[in-house]
């Protein structure tokens, strides 16, 4: 009974928030449903940017999505790492319709969204995130053309991981081999083919999505040994980590040179080479030079501008405070990050002992 009086209670009180807001902002309400939801739960509406364009929502404003009796607070911006990781994010990706999208995690459901659900914005506070988004937007300053960048090395993210005990040769990471998005494919193919790369885990790619690539029959990266986990970007859910324990057991039974990689070899690479890294003996401020080596490379940061520090506090910061189970950063810096690494990967991820031991064999003996 106290719970559906609870409940009542609730609905009652976002019935009259949005009724206030409607009397209050001469009805600056932009209303519609969830017409896609991607395999990484981002949620696309029938909201056009044009209509957020009438009712004056800009770029910094902080907004209130209502959906499912539910009333969040978001900012709308250009791209994800306008916010923290796990923090939601209003965008219009596409340049035409609005969507909805949590960084680094799963909105569709977190928060039980649908194709067909009915979802309003509100305005909030105008201009609110302004100074934020302007500290943290970075989207704009990639380009997918190969002369601005000043090599192939850094134009396709490629790198070898070696931190900590983990020796030359073992390990690398870079945007996708096969994946044409980016227009990197084929120097990232011809980057693992000279170190001699033998094995791959994909993050991001399905073995029916590899096959449908242009390039990948005839690609170096199709002679190797590959795993497809086709993983979302939610590196918390139980998904990510069922599918994370089936690629390091992978590696931990194949040869290396390994090749870690997602699309972008930003997100879901980022966090897994840290993981990575951390296992190997890796300290605080070598994973986080190297995670914030994707930013150098794809969007020009410069280390040790205000630009950069926020990004890393966003990003990697709250990476290995999920991996550390530590939120104080002086304590995350003292930690034995191995020993972190391995609770997390036994306890979290699900692997056995003997798993762990043979991939830090692979990479450090």
């Amino acid at each position: 009974m106290k719970r559906k009086i609870a409940k009542i209670t609730s609905v009652i009180l976002l019935i009259l928030f949005v009724v206030s807001c409607a009397s209050t902002m001469n009805t600056n309400i932009a209303s519609g449903r969830v017409t896609e939801v991607s395999k990484y739960g981002n949620i696309t509406t029938d909201i056009l940017k044009s209509e957020f364009d009438e009712k004056g929502f800009e770029l910094g404003d902080i907004l209130t999505i209502v959906l499912n009796n539910q009333a969040l607070e978001a900012p709308y911006g250009s791209g994800y790492p306008n916010v923290d990781t796990g923090k939601l994010i209003i965008l219009s990706s596409d340049g035409v319709n609005i969507s909805v999208a949590i960084n680094m995690g799963n909105f569709a459901k977190t928060y039980s969204a649908s194709n067909g659900t009915e979802i309003s914005f509100f305005m909030k506070e105008k201009g609110g995130y302004l100074d934020e988004l302007e500290l943290r937007s970075v989207e704009s300053k990639r380009t997918n053309n190969r002369k601005d960048y000043k090599s192939d090395e850094v134009f396709a993210n490629f790198r070898e991981v070696k931190v900590g005990n983990i020796k030359a040769k073992r390990l690398y990471r870079s945007s996708n081999p096969v994946n044409p998005e980016l227009g990197r494919n084929k120097y990232v193919d011809a980057l693992i083919k000279k170190v001699g790369v033998k094995t791959a885990m994909n993050l991001a790619d399905s073995q029916e999505e590899l096959e449908n690539y242009p390039s990948y029959k005839t690609s170096y990266y199709a002679t190797i040994d590959v795993i497809p986990l086709n993983m979302g970007v939610d590196f918390i859910s139980d998904d990510f980590n069922a599918k994370l324990k089936e690629g390091l057991t992978f590696l931990s039974t194949h040869e290396t040179p390994f090749l870690v990689h997602c699309t972008e070899g930003k997100d879901r690479a980022g966090f897994v080479n840290a993981l990575i890294e951390c296992l190997g003996g890796a300290s605080f401020d070598e994973v986080v030079s190297d995670y914030m080596t994707t930013y150098e490379n794809y969007y020009f940061i410069e280390k040790g501008s205000k630009q950069y520090e926020s990004i890393a506090k966003s990003n990697i910061y709250k990476m290995l405070e999920n991996i550390t189970g530590e939120s104080n950063i002086k304590k995350i810096k003292a930690l034995n990050l191995s020993d972190s690494a391995k609770k997390y990967l036994k306890n979290s991820v699900g692997l056995s002992d003997s798993v762990i031991d043979a991939l830090y064999n692979k990479l450090c003996l």
